[in-house]
């Protein structure tokens, strides 16, 4: 080999090394993990795709999961059809799956004319940002998830997708299944 291939060859190695050690760092990064929230939340108002109004509150007394994602995101569109079964599975009187959409109204509306998800989605605009830090995630990245209380704490946060698993498994710790006759 002549020096020249052997200078490229550690050239690309060390490349290698440096994006193998950034990936795994952002796939081990705590930020991505399911995590218990601490931070409580506010009411908020955001409008539905047709311009409505609607609050925070309005779930008050059941759990809420609140997801924000949008339609060009890969992975939020991946996880949608697992909330909307999260959805039919405990029932709106014991869940309430919330979207939260980064996308224009325009393209909301059109894509859920498409694509019924089975729980309400609000546009979120850039007032989504400032929500998304506010429960503690301040790279506003999507899809992020935050499950709420009755009352309306926060019982825990994740940034990424849910798996099938770690869905279920997150409702399953706090709702009791739903009983079949």
């Amino acid at each position: 080999m002549n020096r020249r291939t052997v200078v490229l060859a550690l050239a690309v190695a060390l490349l290698a090394g440096v994006a193998g050690m950034l990936t795994a760092r952002f796939v081990n990064d705590p930020a991505r993990q399911l995590q218990p929230a601490v931070r409580a939340p506010a009411d908020f108002t955001l409008p539905d795709p047709d311009g409505q109004p609607r609050r925070l509150s309005e779930w008050r007394g059941r759990h809420v999961l609140i997801n924000f994602w949008a339609t060009w995101c890969p992975p939020c569109r991946h996880e949608l059809p697992l909330l909307a079964a999260s959805q039919r599975r405990y029932g709106t009187g014991r869940l309430q799956v919330l979207g939260i959409s980064l996308d224009d109204p325009k393209v909301l509306g059109n894509f859920l004319k498409q694509s019924p998800l089975g729980f309400p989605t609000l546009v979120g605009g850039n007032e989504a940002f400032g929500l998304m830090a506010g429960y503690g995630h301040p790279r506003g990245s999507i899809p992020f998830s935050i499950l709420l209380d009755p009352a309306g704490k926060v019982l825990a946060r994740k940034a990424g997708a849910f798996s099938e698993t770690e869905l279920n498994s997150l409702l399953q710790t706090h709702l009791a299944p739903a009983q079949t006759p």
